[in-house]
């Protein structure tokens, strides 16, 4: 027998499930949105594709490299799903770059002496320039330690969000 003491707290919960279902599903429609906001104000001509001008237009330092990478039916530009998968990868990479495990920093990192130097950098990075570098070495030494790689790519993070 339900009393009504009972039936009130079973409205009361399946009001709070709702609720709470109905703000994941907003949230996740927003993150869909906004990656969709950035894909579409890249794709300046339409077509459901981002060329490498495209991109450049937005992001200089973006080379036909770094497309291939993420170019996975090799067609020479980025679908939607292309580019949705290159952010998730990137999002990856940051939070291994802060919970210290294997990552892009190590990678950069030749020598394995926790630091960045412009020739590692260049390495890495064929258009990497000094000036590019010395913006990133907040510090002045000279190198990047994790710290200052990992707050760079945090800001690019937040910058490619942004767009």
């Amino acid at each position: 027998m339900m009393t009504p003491t009972r039936t009130i707290a079973i409205a009361a919960i399946t009001t709070a499930l709702t609720f709470g279902m109905n703000a994941l599903a907003k949230d996740k429609e927003h993150n869909e949105a906004k990656k969709k906001s950035a894909f579409e104000t890249m794709d300046t001509d339409h077509d459901g594709f981002l060329t490498l001008a495209e991109i450049q237009a937005v992001h200089p330092d973006a080379t036909a490299e770094k497309i291939k990478r993420h170019d996975q039916d090799g067609d020479g530009k980025l679908s939607q799903e292309e580019f949705a998968a290159r952010e998730a990868s990137f999002k990856t990479a940051v939070a291994e770059d802060k919970h210290g495990s294997k990552s892009e920093f190590d990678t950069f990192d030749k020598n394995g002496d926790g630091y960045v130097t412009f020739e590692e950098a260049k390495a890495a990075r064929p258009n990497m320039t000094e000036e590019r570098f010395k913006l990133r070495d907040t510090d002045g030494d000279g190198k990047l330690s994790r710290e200052e790689f990992t707050q760079n790519r945090a800001k690019k993070e937040h910058s490619e969000k942004a767009d």
